[in-house]
């Protein structure tokens, strides 16, 4: 699922409980799993009336919490399913920093993901077989995450290190990688950690290269028109969608994901699995009106 309750611990929820949320609670206990979604939903809806405003957006806040809420029970309910544990006192934070985001009517981002990262946290180790990237366990120094290679519906719990600007080796089409660097020259680890432990090398945008493949080689950026197995396998501007590099979508175009986007945002409602590529504000028609997906 690609909806706010998804993100929770994988990259989305927050809000500063004692200055924006009503009806937190005792501070020391956290969230109950129970509430969770309840306090969710005003997170959102009690924060981002003032933005759905400014943006000439009709607004109701008890039919955004009913709506958001309708979203969010049955998602919070499958996420405990899934190889995952509940952390209380971390949804609390979460729900802390979320609501000050979404007050800003910023793009829920990087401050987002940290504060939540352990809502929901994972169960399984690096190396074990995974379906999704929230089942894998935290490691340190790193962000766990699913790696698939050519069944696209299992993968391996591997370990994303974090972007950063160091200097790696430049590797060479067919060189074995460690890491994956963008056009600005940052590099993260690509290949799970049972691959890359030792391989410091690099393969560069720049040189027209990404670290992929089964055997985590240096292979070159493919073209649109072109079969592709990986996220980052196609040229700068193009996405991999349907096993084929295409270029990527403007603003209203159908999507099934953010990363096909210009935008970076694809924007879903709970009926269809076809969003729309659309702006990075948050406050939108769907957000206004409680719908998290």
């Amino acid at each position: 699922m690609r909806s706010v309750a998804r993100g929770l611990g994988f990259g989305v929820w927050g809000l500063f409980c004692a200055a924006l949320l009503q009806g937190c609670g005792d501070t020391s206990d956290g969230i109950p799993i129970d509430q969770l979604s309840t306090d969710l939903a005003a997170a959102v809806c009690d924060n981002i009336g003032g933005c759905c405003e400014a943006a000439a957006i009709p607004f109701d806040l008890a039919s955004c919490k009913a709506k958001a809420r309708a979203v969010l029970d049955p998602e919070v309910a499958e996420e405990l399913t899934r190889n995952v544990s509940y952390d209380a006192v971390a949804a609390e934070h979460c729900l802390g920093v979320y609501g000050q985001v979404v007050r800003s009517c910023d793009l829920l981002d990087h401050r987002t993901e940290e504060a939540c990262r352990y809502v929901f946290v994972g169960q399984l180790p690096t190396g074990a077989v995974c379906s999704r990237g929230e089942e894998c366990a935290p490691t340190a120094g790193g962000t766990p995450y699913c790696k698939f290679g050519d069944d696209p519906e299992q993968g391996l719990c591997a370990v994303r290190v974090p972007a950063m600007k160091v200097a790696r080796p430049h590797g060479k089409s067919g060189d074995l990688c460690g890491f994956g660097c963008d056009s600005g020259g940052n590099c993260s680890g690509s290949a799970p950690a049972s691959v890359n432990t030792d391989i410091t090398t690099g393969c560069y945008v720049s040189d027209g290269l990404y670290c992929g493949g089964s055997g985590f080689t240096c292979q070159p950026l493919v073209a649109n028109g072109q079969p592709c197995l990986q996220y980052d396998a196609c040229q700068t501007g193009s996405f991999c969608g349907a096993g084929v590099c295409e270029p990527k979508l403007a603003d209203g175009a159908a999507c099934t994901g953010s990363s096909e986007c210009n935008s970076e945002s694809c924007l879903f409602n709970p009926q269809s699995a076809v969003g729309v590529c659309a702006s990075r504000n948050y406050a939108n028609a769907k957000t206004c009106a409680g719908d998290l997906n």
